[in-house]
């Protein structure tokens, strides 16, 4: 037969398949990926700046009794 021309697609010392690695690179081009990330960002820094004007108001009106 030709199994002299045969050859595996994985290389045995990778750990990810080449198949999987090509469905990562898929999936992080899709458009609600990017979405989800820049809406994960968004909230993320609402929530660190309301952290901070809050800190700044409590200390401010908590240091006045």
């Amino acid at each position: 037969m030709c199994r002299w021309r045969l050859f595996y697609l994985q290389n045995p010392s990778d750990s990810i398949s080449q198949e999987v690695k090509a469905a990562e690179g898929l999936f992080y081009e899709e458009g609600a990926f990017k979405l989800i990330v820049y809406c994960g960002v968004a909230i993320l820094g609402v929530l660190i700046i309301a952290g901070l004007l809050y800190e700044f108001l409590a200390r401010k009106y908590l240091q006045r009794k």
